[in-house]
């Protein structure tokens, strides 16, 4: 495993190692190449946390898959704002369609409730979210991800796409901060 990291004056160290990751992101592909049959989804990754966990994730699949991508916003530092930006792809139609909701982590609930009520509300079929990372003690709203890699404790974490104010996603493992 990786040794310790400091970022921004914090200490952070080795949680889930890239073997891991990349292990049960397979495991998660073939999940979801069950469920999925014979529909072509898409796949659309949350920017910019979830980059490298939807790039290795849609490479896994063995159906077809569109890919788009959105940006949310909802943390300043190691705290959630406790409100969801949204900035939507003007070329995006999920009218009638399945969409693979791919996002780093789940820890209040209130980025993928507000998508998933925004996907609904735009016309989507189905929305199916899975996630790398869940953190359930942390919710303040109820939501339970369809699909999901690692369930975490409520501690803050970067790395593979996860950052703390810009910096620790090119990591390729997790790391938890040292409280």
């Amino acid at each position: 495993m990786s040794q310790p990291v400091e970022l921004h004056g914090r200490l952070f160290h080795p949680f889930i190692s890239d073997t891991q990751i990349t292990e049960r992101t397979n495991e998660l592909a073939t999940e979801l190449n069950e469920v999925v049959g014979l529909e072509t989804p898409i796949a659309l990754g949350v920017l910019n946390g979830a980059i490298l966990f939807h790039s290795d994730l849609i490479r896994a699949f063995s159906f077809d898959v569109e890919v788009a991508y959105l940006r949310t916003r909802s943390y300043s530092g190691m705290k959630s704002s406790g409100k969801v930006d949204i900035e939507w792809p003007d070329d995006l139609s999920v009218t009638g369609r399945h969409v693979l909701l791919v996002e780093d982590i789940v820890d209040s609930g209130r980025t993928l409730v507000a998508l998933t009520k925004e996907l609904h509300e735009r016309g989507a079929a189905r929305v199916t979210s899975v996630v790398l990372l869940d953190k359930p003690a942390a919710r303040v709203v109820p939501f339970k991800p369809d699909f999901m890699g690692f369930e975490i404790p409520n501690a803050f974490v970067i790395g593979y796409g996860l950052d703390f104010d810009g910096l620790g996603r090119n990591l390729s493992s997790i790391y938890q901060v040292v409280e």
